[in-house]
């Protein structure tokens, strides 16, 4: 009898994000974030963001970004393999103020 075991999938998944991880943006102007991309030795890729993060499975963006309002913010993407493992990625906006 041979029996094989399916070793447990302990590995995080990867979160890139698409374009740099830092920002700076005039006050008042619009701002739109480029995303990210995940992907696992398991799961495969994504981009799609949906699903609560505490959700198996799921890939999702924290945080927002006031353009009206000077100052620095965070956007937090994050992912849940289907195993459970986690994995993160952090993009920093910066609001800047540049007039005299």
């Amino acid at each position: 009898i041979v029996l094989d075991s399916i070793p447990a999938d302990t590995t995080p998944p990867t979160v890139t994000l698409i374009g740099s991880g830092t920002i700076n943006i005039l006050s008042g102007s619009t701002y739109v974030d480029s995303g990210a991309t995940w992907s696992d030795d398991t799961d495969g890729t994504g981009e799609t963001l949906t699903g609560n993060y505490s959700e198996t499975g799921s890939f999702q963006s924290t945080g927002s970004v006031n353009t009206t309002q000077t100052g620095t913010y965070t956007i937090e993407y994050l992912k849940v393999d289907n195993a459970g493992n986690t994995g993160s990625a952090t993009r920093t906006i910066n609001v800047l103020d540049t007039l005299p």
